[in-house]
């Protein structure tokens, strides 16, 4: 019940969001397509629901991403593939300490309104898929889906460069959340002229 009404916010949100990045794109001359490499580090949380008898875990989190960036004069879109692996330390219900590994792959789009020249941020997406997607010894499932919001900003450099800042959270893991909370370098290069 709580997934499908999550799911139901994700559609709407999509509903009114896309149409307005939509008419940005069809008026705007796009820059050349660039390929990003981008590292982010940061830190992962999993507040599970108090009747697993888990309490919460915390612990950092670095990806690798390979992106495909389209910039616009007023929005840029990513979509990319990577990896995640996530290390998180916690108790359980009778204090024993329990470390939590998590490896997985993962996919992810982003669209972005350019404020300036160099800062731009928006909605981003991350779908995990892998053994531990949803970041529990307890639950199985093999994906997972993590939205929220990504900060870019481009460094005044010769060669494309950026740093971002994200935070996201899960909309489909039964009995727990699951926020992560990154920043990153992404370094690019055109791919057409």
């Amino acid at each position: 019940m709580i997934v499908k009404k999550k799911f139901k916010t994700l559609i709407f949100s999509l509903t009114f969001i896309s149409p307005f990045f939509t008419s940005l794109i069809a008026q705007e001359k796009s820059e050349p397509l660039h390929f990003y490499f981008g590292l982010d580090g940061g830190y992962a949380k999993v507040s599970p629901s108090p009747d697993l008898g888990i309490r919460t875990r915390d612990g950092f989190t670095t990806s690798a991403r390979l992106l495909f960036s389209n910039r616009w004069s007023k929005v840029s879109l990513d979509f990319g593939l990577g990896g995640l692996f996530s290390r998180m330390t916690g108790n359980d219900a009778a204090g024993n300490s329990e470390q939590l590994m998590v490896s997985v792959f993962l996919t992810d789009v982003s669209a972005r309104y350019r404020f300036t020249p160099r800062f731009e941020f928006g909605p981003q997406a991350q779908v995990f898929m892998g053994n531990n997607a949803a970041f529990s010894k307890t639950i199985n499932q093999f994906w997972s889906a993590f939205i929220g919001g990504e900060a870019v900003y481009r460094l005044p450099v010769g060669e494309p460069v950026r740093l971002a800042a994200s935070f996201l959270t899960d909309i489909n893991i039964r009995n727990q959340k699951c926020y992560l909370m990154t920043v990153g370098i992404q370094i690019g290069v055109p791919i057409f002229d």
